[in-house]
C-alpha cells in the first residue's frame, strides 16, 4: 500500500460509523471490561512483567490506560490517525515514557516484536488489503493478541476482512478462539454487534 493510500483510509472514521466524536468510539466501562477480557484469556490471570503491546486504533487510549494503571508494561505502541493520536497523548500523559505513537504511514518505523497485539473496533472500518497489511505486518511479531471486531450495516463499504485474519491466525499462533455474543463472553466486552479473537 503506498503513502497516499494510507493517508485516507482513516480520514473521518468516526462520521464513517455514525459516532459523533472519535473519542464516544471508547467508554471507561467497556474497556476496563476489554483489559479484564485481555487478563484471563491471553494471560491466564498471570500478567508477565514488563509487557510490550501494540494497539492498532486505540482511540482515546482508555484501553491503553487502564492496562498501565493495573499491570507493568515497559513499551506501548499505538497506531491511529492524528486526531486520535493527540486525545491519547491526553489520557496517557502519565505514562509517555513509555509510549510511542505512530500515524499509518509511519508504520514501516514501528520496530522489534511485542507480547500482546490489540484492535478494538477499528480494522474493519478500513479496506481489507489494508487490514491484510496489519495482520502480515505484526501477528507474526505478536505473541499474544486480542482483536475485537465491529460488524454493522453503519460500517458502509468496509467489513471484516476474516478470511484475512483466519488465516493470521493459523500461521502464527498456536491456538486461537472466536467469541459472539452468545458465548461466554456475553458478560465481558462484547455486544450483539462484534466478535472477539484471542489467540496465543
Amino acid at each position: 500500500m503506498n503513502k497516499k493510500e494510507l493517508s485516507t483510509l482513516w480520514q473521518n472514521w468516526a462520521q464513517q460509523v455514525k459516532f459523533k466524536d472519535a473519542a464516544d468510539v471508547s467508554q471507561a466501562k467497556g474497556q476496563r471490561q476489554a483489559a479484564d477480557a485481555i487478563l484471563k484469556y491471553c494471560f491466564d490471570d498471570k500478567w508477565n512483567d514488563n509487557t510490550t503491546i501494540i494497539e492498532i486504533g486505540p482511540g482515546n487510549a482508555l484501553l491503553a490506560k487502564t492496562l498501565f494503571d493495573r499491570h507493568s508494561i515497559s513499551r506501548y505502541v499505538l497506531v491511529d490517525g492524528p486526531r486520535q493520536l493527540d486525545n491519547a497523548k491526553k489520557t496517557l500523559s502519565n505514562y509517555l515514557d513509555r509510549v510511542e505513537m505512530y500515524t499509518p504511514e509511519q508504520i514501516s518505523n514501528i520496530t522489534d516484536n511485542f507480547d500482546l497485539f490489540i484492535s478494538c473496533h477499528c480494522l474493519p472500518e478500513t479496506p481489507n488489503e489494508y487490514q491484510e497489511f496489519i495482520f502480515k505486518t505484526f501477528l507474526p511479531r505478536s505473541k499474544k493478541l486480542m482483536i475485537e471486531q465491529t460488524i454493522s450495516s453503519n460500517l458502509g463499504k468496509y467489513v471484516p476482512n476474516v478470511i484475512a485474519l483466519k488465516h493470521a491466525l493459523e500461521d502464527y499462533f498456536t491456538s486461537y478462539k472466536q467469541w459472539n455474543c452468545n458465548d461466554e463472553f456475553k458478560n465481558l466486552c462484547i455486544r450483539s454487534h462484534q466478535n472477539i479473537y484471542i489467540a496465543k
